[in-house]
C-alpha cells in the first residue's frame, strides 16, 4: 500500500529510467481515501497514513547523509516519524530489500543508526 501512488507519479528520464518523485505523498492521499471508504478508525488511519507518507524519509537520509548522521538529524527523524519510528524503520528495511534484493546492505546500515540513540 505504501507504493500505491507510483503509477500516478511515474515519469521517465531521457535515458529511459523510471522515476517516482512524490509517490510517497500521493500514496498517503490515496490511503486516506481508502481509509475513509473502509471506515478505518481515526487512529488506524493516522498511523498508516503517516507510515506511508514518511516511508522514504529514512531512505533519503541514508542516501544523502550516509550511515553517520548527527544526533540532530536522527532527532528530527524521530520527531517526524512519531511513535511509529520503529515501524518506519522496519518498512524501510522491507521496502529496500524487496527493491534491491541481495545487493542491499540495509541491515548493516540501520543498526549503525540505532547506535545514535
Amino acid at each position: 500500500m505504501h507504493d500505491i501512488g507510483k503509477p500516478i507519479s511515474r515519469t521517465e528520464s531521457s535515458d529511459g529510467i523510471s522515476h517516482f518523485y512524490g509517490h510517497d505523498e500521493i500514496s498517503a492521499r490515496i490511503v486516506t481515501e481508502i481509509a475513509d471508504r473502509m471506515k478505518w478508525s481515526s487512529e488506524d488511519k493516522r498511523v498508516i497514513t503517516n507510515l506511508v507518507a514518511q516511508h522514504m524519509q529514512l531512505h533519503f537520509m541514508l542516501t544523502n547523509i550516509g550511515t553517520n548522521p548527527s544526533k540532530k538529524v536522527m532527532a528530527k527523524f524521530i520527531k517526524t516519524a512519531g511513535t511509529q519510528w520503529k515501524e518506519l524503520m522496519m518498512l524501510t528495511i522491507a521496502d529496500t530489500k524487496s527493491a534491491r534484493g541481495p545487493k542491499s546492505n540495509i541491515e548493516e546500515e540501520v543498526p549503525q543508526l540505532l547506535e545514535l540513540f
